[in-house]
């Protein structure tokens, strides 16, 4: 499994869901690893 997933590009860069909590993300961006988060379980 990927340990990073490419954000959408306004983001650009890779970046893991743990990262979210330091780092600025827009709303799709969000929605992806929130997704990831509830398929997870």
């Amino acid at each position: 499994m990927d340990d990073g997933m490419v954000c959408c590009e306004c983001c650009g860069d890779d970046f893991a869901p743990e990262d979210m909590a330091t780092a600025e993300f827009c709303h799709e961006c969000i929605e992806a690893v929130d997704m990831q988060s509830e398929d997870e379980g």
